[in-house]
């Protein structure tokens, strides 16, 4: 793991509200946001708060033992 955040809050929309909502922070350009909710009629984007980068990266069984990775990830620029 390289580091952690909090969640604010989960915002359940239709797509189109989500990406005038999150589309200059969301790490995914619209042709990746539209195939990702093509057929869906409602998504749900997280405000995020407190954000670490840990000093070293971490084994995940480190910090949750018996920890799943998530389904996927990306590395967004600061």
């Amino acid at each position: 793991m390289v580091g952690e955040f909090d969640v604010v809050d989960q915002i359940v929309d239709i797509p189109e509200a989500l990406w005038e909502r999150f589309s200059e922070v969301a790490g995914i350009d619209r042709a990746g946001f539209d195939d990702y909710y093509s057929n869906s009629e409602l998504g749900v984007g997280i405000e995020i708060w407190r954000h670490v980068r840990y000093r070293k990266d971490l084994p995940l069984n480190e910090v949750d033992p018996g920890g799943r990775p998530p389904q996927s990830f990306k590395y967004l620029r600061a």
